[in-house]
Protein backbone atom coordinates (compact mmCIF):
# COMPACT_ATOMS: atom_id res chain seq x y z
CA UNK A 1 0.00 0.00 0.00
CA UNK A 2 3.03 2.47 0.44
CA UNK A 3 3.56 2.37 -3.38
CA UNK A 4 -0.24 3.33 -4.28
CA UNK A 5 0.23 6.23 -1.44
CA UNK A 6 3.54 7.44 -3.32
CA UNK A 7 1.78 7.35 -7.03
CA UNK A 8 -0.88 9.60 -5.59
CA UNK A 9 1.61 11.89 -3.51
CA UNK A 10 0.48 10.77 0.02
CA UNK A 11 3.38 11.39 2.00
CA UNK A 12 4.55 12.29 5.73
CA UNK A 13 2.80 16.08 4.81
CA UNK A 14 -0.33 14.32 3.68
CA UNK A 15 -3.51 15.24 6.63
CA UNK A 16 -4.94 11.72 7.46
CA UNK A 17 -8.51 11.08 7.96
CA UNK A 18 -10.75 9.07 10.38
CA UNK A 19 -13.38 7.75 8.18
CA UNK A 20 -12.90 5.38 5.30
CA UNK A 21 -15.59 7.79 3.34
CA UNK A 22 -17.01 11.25 4.34
CA UNK A 23 -20.47 11.59 4.29
CA UNK A 24 -20.21 14.86 2.11
CA UNK A 25 -19.37 12.40 -1.02
CA UNK A 26 -22.45 12.11 -2.89
CA UNK A 27 -21.07 9.80 -5.88
CA UNK A 28 -22.97 9.51 -8.81
CA UNK A 29 -22.13 8.87 -12.44
CA UNK A 30 -22.14 12.33 -13.83
CA UNK A 31 -20.63 14.63 -11.13
CA UNK A 32 -20.55 17.75 -12.71
CA UNK A 33 -19.89 19.55 -16.33
CA UNK A 34 -16.83 17.90 -17.63
CA UNK A 35 -14.67 20.45 -19.17
CA UNK A 36 -12.15 18.84 -22.05
CA UNK A 37 -9.59 20.15 -19.72
CA UNK A 38 -10.76 17.59 -16.82
CA UNK A 39 -11.43 14.93 -19.39
CA UNK A 40 -8.08 14.71 -21.05
CA UNK A 41 -6.85 15.34 -16.80
CA UNK A 42 -8.73 11.92 -16.22
CA UNK A 43 -6.92 9.84 -18.78
CA UNK A 44 -3.97 10.52 -17.21
CA UNK A 45 -5.01 9.09 -13.45
CA UNK A 46 -4.34 5.56 -12.79
CA UNK A 47 -7.62 5.45 -11.24
CA UNK A 48 -8.51 1.70 -12.29
CA UNK A 49 -5.10 1.37 -10.58
CA UNK A 50 -5.66 2.96 -7.51
CA UNK A 51 -8.83 1.07 -7.09
CA UNK A 52 -7.68 -1.96 -7.66
CA UNK A 53 -4.89 -1.76 -5.57
CA UNK A 54 -7.70 -0.79 -2.28
CA UNK A 55 -9.64 -3.45 -3.32
CA UNK A 56 -6.93 -6.12 -2.75
CA UNK A 57 -6.57 -5.15 0.22
CA UNK A 58 -10.28 -4.82 1.49
CA UNK A 59 -10.61 -8.37 0.03
CA UNK A 60 -7.91 -9.95 2.19
CA UNK A 61 -7.72 -7.90 5.34
CA UNK A 62 -9.39 -4.82 5.18
CA UNK A 63 -13.26 -4.93 5.66
CA UNK A 64 -13.12 -1.30 6.98
CA UNK A 65 -12.85 -0.42 3.45
CA UNK A 66 -15.93 -2.64 1.98
CA UNK A 67 -18.56 -0.12 1.72
CA UNK A 68 -15.87 3.01 0.46
CA UNK A 69 -14.31 0.39 -2.20
CA UNK A 70 -17.80 -0.78 -3.22
CA UNK A 71 -18.69 3.08 -3.96
CA UNK A 72 -15.83 4.46 -5.89
CA UNK A 73 -15.02 1.08 -7.56
CA UNK A 74 -18.86 1.81 -9.67
CA UNK A 75 -16.98 5.12 -12.07
CA UNK A 76 -13.74 3.16 -13.17
CA UNK A 77 -14.88 2.84 -16.68
CA UNK A 78 -15.03 6.92 -17.01
CA UNK A 79 -13.94 8.31 -13.61
CA UNK A 80 -14.21 11.85 -12.87
CA UNK A 81 -12.67 14.50 -10.95
CA UNK A 82 -15.28 13.62 -7.58
CA UNK A 83 -14.70 10.25 -8.21
CA UNK A 84 -11.01 11.02 -7.59
CA UNK A 85 -11.65 13.06 -4.90
CA UNK A 86 -13.13 10.78 -2.86
CA UNK A 87 -10.02 7.64 -3.79
CA UNK A 88 -7.59 10.28 -2.54
CA UNK A 89 -9.99 10.24 0.83
CA UNK A 90 -9.47 6.89 0.93
CA UNK A 91 -5.82 6.65 0.53
CA UNK A 92 -4.85 9.43 3.06
CA UNK A 93 -7.53 7.01 5.68
CA UNK A 94 -5.09 4.40 4.65
CA UNK A 95 -2.29 6.37 5.62
CA UNK A 96 -3.66 6.64 9.54
CA UNK A 97 -4.26 3.06 9.33
CA UNK A 98 -1.90 1.72 7.58
CA UNK A 99 -0.72 -0.86 10.44
CA UNK A 100 -4.20 -1.79 11.24
CA UNK A 101 -4.92 -5.97 10.87
CA UNK A 102 -6.90 -8.85 12.44
CA UNK A 103 -5.84 -10.67 15.04
CA UNK A 104 -7.58 -14.02 16.13
CA UNK A 105 -7.37 -15.59 19.44
CA UNK A 106 -8.20 -18.95 20.86
CA UNK A 107 -11.41 -19.35 22.76
CA UNK A 108 -10.48 -20.53 26.38
CA UNK A 109 -13.85 -22.91 26.54
CA UNK A 110 -12.28 -24.75 23.05
CA UNK A 111 -15.51 -24.03 20.71
CA UNK A 112 -14.99 -21.23 18.28
CA UNK A 113 -18.81 -19.03 18.16
CA UNK A 114 -19.29 -17.66 14.59
CA UNK A 115 -21.59 -14.31 14.59
CA UNK A 116 -22.84 -12.12 11.39
CA UNK A 117 -24.32 -8.92 11.18
CA UNK A 118 -25.80 -7.72 8.68
CA UNK A 119 -27.41 -4.31 7.27
CA UNK A 120 -28.46 -2.43 3.89
CA UNK A 121 -28.01 1.08 2.87
CA UNK A 122 -31.73 1.99 1.61
CA UNK A 123 -31.78 3.45 -1.66
CA UNK A 124 -28.31 5.05 -1.30
CA UNK A 125 -27.18 4.83 -4.84
CA UNK A 126 -27.42 8.25 -6.65
CA UNK A 127 -28.29 6.62 -9.83
CA UNK A 128 -30.14 3.81 -9.98
CA UNK A 129 -31.49 4.42 -6.68
CA UNK A 130 -30.84 0.62 -5.24
CA UNK A 131 -29.64 -0.61 -1.89
CA UNK A 132 -26.32 -1.65 -0.48
CA UNK A 133 -26.25 -4.98 1.18
CA UNK A 134 -23.78 -5.57 3.93
CA UNK A 135 -22.67 -8.50 5.78
CA UNK A 136 -19.55 -9.61 8.07
CA UNK A 137 -19.17 -13.06 10.03
CA UNK A 138 -16.69 -13.15 12.77
CA UNK A 139 -14.74 -16.40 13.97
CA UNK A 140 -12.65 -15.47 17.66
CA UNK A 141 -13.78 -12.61 17.92
CA UNK A 142 -12.25 -11.52 14.24
CA UNK A 143 -13.84 -10.75 10.70
CA UNK A 144 -13.29 -14.13 8.62
CA UNK A 145 -16.35 -13.29 5.95
CA UNK A 146 -17.52 -9.52 4.76
CA UNK A 147 -19.24 -8.15 1.68
CA UNK A 148 -20.75 -4.41 0.53
CA UNK A 149 -22.44 -4.18 -2.57
CA UNK A 150 -25.40 -3.24 -4.40
CA UNK A 151 -28.36 -5.10 -4.42
CA UNK A 152 -29.67 -6.70 -8.05
CA UNK A 153 -33.25 -4.97 -7.86
CA UNK A 154 -34.82 -1.72 -6.57
CA UNK A 155 -36.41 -2.37 -3.10
CA UNK A 156 -39.40 -1.03 -2.65
CA UNK A 157 -39.28 -0.49 1.26
CA UNK A 158 -36.23 -0.59 3.96
CA UNK A 159 -37.71 -3.87 5.30
CA UNK A 160 -37.14 -5.62 1.76
CA UNK A 161 -34.11 -4.20 1.99
CA UNK A 162 -33.62 -5.32 4.79
CA UNK A 163 -34.47 -9.05 4.05
CA UNK A 164 -32.85 -9.13 0.69
CA UNK A 165 -29.52 -8.72 3.27
CA UNK A 166 -31.00 -11.18 5.65
CA UNK A 167 -31.05 -13.53 2.38
CA UNK A 168 -27.55 -13.18 1.30
CA UNK A 169 -26.02 -13.38 4.74
CA UNK A 170 -28.03 -16.65 5.14
CA UNK A 171 -26.66 -17.94 2.09
CA UNK A 172 -23.12 -17.42 3.43
CA UNK A 173 -24.09 -18.55 6.56
CA UNK A 174 -24.51 -22.26 5.44
CA UNK A 175 -21.64 -21.78 3.32
CA UNK A 176 -19.21 -21.07 6.48
CA UNK A 177 -21.04 -24.13 8.38
CA UNK A 178 -20.12 -26.44 6.32
CA UNK A 179 -16.70 -24.92 6.07
CA UNK A 180 -16.19 -24.97 9.60
CA UNK A 181 -17.52 -28.12 9.76
CA UNK A 182 -15.20 -29.96 7.00
CA UNK A 183 -12.48 -28.24 8.97
CA UNK A 184 -13.57 -29.92 11.88
CA UNK A 185 -13.88 -26.90 14.25
CA UNK A 186 -15.88 -27.29 16.96
CA UNK A 187 -17.99 -24.63 17.46
CA UNK A 188 -21.67 -23.15 18.97
CA UNK A 189 -24.74 -22.70 16.59
CA UNK A 190 -24.36 -20.00 14.29
CA UNK A 191 -26.21 -16.32 14.72
CA UNK A 192 -26.93 -13.49 12.72
CA UNK A 193 -27.82 -10.52 14.06
CA UNK A 194 -30.02 -7.56 12.02
CA UNK A 195 -31.54 -4.43 13.53
CA UNK A 196 -34.67 -5.14 11.37
CA UNK A 197 -37.70 -6.87 13.52
CA UNK A 198 -39.82 -7.03 10.23
CA UNK A 199 -37.10 -8.80 8.07
CA UNK A 200 -36.30 -10.73 10.90
CA UNK A 201 -40.65 -12.12 11.07
CA UNK A 202 -40.05 -12.28 7.18
CA UNK A 203 -37.02 -14.70 7.40
CA UNK A 204 -37.95 -17.19 10.04
CA UNK A 205 -41.35 -17.86 8.09
CA UNK A 206 -39.45 -18.61 4.88
CA UNK A 207 -37.41 -20.46 6.67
Amino acid sequence: MQKVLQRFNIDNDTKSVRTPLAPHFKLKVIMSLTIVEEREYMTRVPYASAVGSLMHAMVCTRLDLSQAISMISRYMHDPEKGHLEAVKWVLRYIKGTIDVGLVFERDSTGKQECIGYVDSNYAGDLDKHRSTTGYMFTLSQAPVSWRSILQSTVALSTTEAEYMVMTEAMKEAIWLQGLLDDLGIEHDLLKINCDSINAIYLAKNQA
